[in-house]
Order: structure tokens, then C-alpha cells, then sequence
């Protein structure tokens, strides 16, 4: 009767006492049982990100006149601007092999005047350099490449109104030369430094296995009496020369050598081409 009382319509008193008892037990078994693992961390939290160096591993450059001495890859923070009498100081030069400078969309701009020698950037002698996406204005020459080199790349550049020489590889002759392409050259010329003379170029390719491709050259004027060339392979061996845009120039394609074009435009040029095999399409 009692258990009916208290547990109404359910099981008994009996049953109720052995269920409490083997719940008494699980507890005290979870309670007494080893723990999972310490509690103690092993140590400090570790950084649950990676640094931009691992990220991205690259070397600033904001000053204009900096010497590359480590091979790697670099990047351009802001315009590099000379002071007004740097006439004799490049903008970025590169002494070792393996070196890659991204622009970032900005220039190197030489403010001396038609005077200067300084050019944008220099190297002799080196391996695998690469220069890309950016503007070179106002030196001697946008881009020199001189001596025993391979592997050179020059891409998505805007050389502009630089006085001597656009872009000049102008390699010791045989050497493995690289590839030019994607480039803007226009208004090169105007140089007062040297003879009253002097040939003009756009972009100057002298080596071996050049491949210059998809180019825009336009306003290229030769000093004096002498010409301006908006391509000119000087003394280069085995180079091909594709789908150039060639405008306002004396001479607007060159080669020297055994060298191969083709799918060229060139217009209000003296003379379109000189030398070289036609393999076809140019205009």
C-alpha cells in the first residue's frame, strides 16, 4: 500500500532503492576514474598565422640609387626619384644572379635632364634577372644589360621617354639572351651626352636566342644624322621577333644574323625592315 502512495500507477519501492543504488555507483566510478590527459599546456600558444615573410618573401625597395647585393625577389613600395643632379647614378643596380624586381606599378624616374648617363636599371654579368610591371622615365637608358648574361626576362614595362636607349640588352655576343615582351617603349631619344651622331633604340637585343614579342614601340629619334630604331637585334644570333607594333621610327625592324620575324606591324617608318628571314604576316 505504501509503495502504491508513493509511486502511484509505477514500479515499487524495491525497484526504486536498486536503480538509485546502481546510479550511486556510476558516479562514483566517473568521479574516481583517471583524467583524459593534464590539464598543463605543453607551452606558450603558437602563432596561428604565417608572417608576410613566409607569405610572401620578398625585400622592399624605396630609395632611389639601391644597390641589389642578395639574390631574390624585390618590390617596389613607392615612385624612386632622383634628386635633380643625379647624373651619374643608376636607379636600381643589380649585382648578383637571381633577382626578380616587381615594379607594383611604380617607376623609377630620373629628374636630371637630357644630359645624364644614370639609367634606370643596370647590371652586368648576371643570371636570371627579372624586371616586370612598372615605369621607367627620364634616364640614359631604361634598362641596361651588359657582359656575359643569361635567362633575362623584361615584361609588362613602360619605358618612356628616356634618351638614349629604350631597353638595351646588350649582351656579350653568344650569350643565351632571354625574352623581351609586353612592353610599351615610346619616345626615346634626345640624349646630349656624346657624339653629335649617335644611333637610337628602342629596344636593343644583342646575344643569342632572344625571343622579342608582343611590343609597342612608337617615337624613336636618332641624334644628329643617325637613325632611330624602334628593334634592332644587333650582332644577335637565332632571335625571333613576334608580333611587334613598330610606329615613328627611321628604321622600324633590324636584324643582324640569322634571325627570324614574323606578324610585325610597323607604320610611318622610312624603311620598315632590314635584314633577317621573313617567315611571314608583316606589315
Amino acid at each position: 500500500m505504501r509503495n502504491a502512495l508513493l509511486f502511484p500507477g509505477t514500479f515499487p519501492m524495491a525497484r526504486f532503492f536498486t536503480l538509485l543504488t546502481a546510479a550511486a555507483v556510476l558516479v562514483s566510478t566517473r568521479i574516481s576514474s583517471p583524467a583524459q590527459g593534464s590539464l598543463t599546456p605543453p607551452g606558450a600558444p603558437g602563432p596561428l598565422f604565417k608572417t608576410l615573410a613566409q607569405v610572401e618573401p620578398r625585400f622592399p625597395i624605396s630609395t632611389y640609387g639601391t644597390n641589389l647585393t642578395r639574390s631574390g625577389s624585390y618590390y617596389l613600395t613607392t615612385n624612386l626619384v632622383s634628386a635633380g643632379n643625379a647624373t651619374n647614378t643608376d636607379g636600381i643596380s643589380i649585382g648578383v644572379d637571381n633577382v626578380t624586381i616587381d615594379f607594383n606599378g611604380f617607376a623609377v624616374i630620373n629628374a636630371a635632364g637630357d644630359d645624364t648617363q644614370s639609367d634606370g636599371v643596370a647590371f652586368v654579368a648576371h643570371e636570371d634577372i627579372t624586371i616586370r610591371n612598372g615605369t621607367i622615365r627620364g634616364c640614359y637608358r631604361g634598362i641596361l644589360g651588359s657582359g656575359i648574361c643569361a635567362g633575362i626576362l623584361v615584361e609588362n614595362m613602360r619605358l618612356s621617354s628616356n634618351y638614349f636607349r629604350g631597353l638595351s640588352l646588350n649582351l656579350t655576343t653568344g650569350s643565351p639572351g632571354g625574352v623581351i615582351r609586353n612592353n610599351l617603349v615610346y619616345g626615346t631619344g634626345g640624349t646630349t651626352v656624346g657624339a653629335a651622331d649617335q644611333e637610337v633604340y628602342g629596344i636593343e637585343a644583342n646575344g643569342a636566342s632572344f625571343t622579342i614579342e608582343n611590343n609597342s614601340v612608337s617615337d624613336v629619334a636618332g641624334k644628329g644624322n643617325s637613325g632611330g630604331y624602334g628593334v634592332y637585334t644587333k650582332l644577335s644570333a637565332d632571335a625571333f621577333v613576334v608580333n611587334n607594333r613598330v610606329s615613328r621610327a627611321n628604321i622600324g625592324i633590324r636584324m643582324n644574323g640569322p634571325n627570324e620575324f614574323r606578324d610585325n606591324i610597323t607604320s610611318n617608318c622610312d624603311t620598315n625592315y632590314i635584314a633577317g628571314l621573313n617567315i611571314g604576316n608583316n606589315n
